[in-house]
């Protein structure tokens, strides 16, 4: 796994800051760009923060 430091790190993180929220932005692959995708590397891109709350409608 590339950049398994940096996810490791969030990982800890999470674990001392408690649970968080987090949404997919996109993810994409080597092979969208080159077509080729009999070896590829996924890419994503997330945004980490406080949980969601519900929304409330009267």
């Amino acid at each position: 796994m590339c950049g398994a430091g940096p996810a490791v790190a969030m990982l800890a993180a999470l674990r001392e800051l408690g649970p968080a929220g987090a949404e997919l932005l996109r993810y994409e692959t080597s092979g969208d760009v080159s077509g080729d995708y009999d070896r590829v590397v996924g890419y994503a891109g997330i945004i980490i923060g406080e949980p969601a709350r519900p929304t409330v409608t009267s």
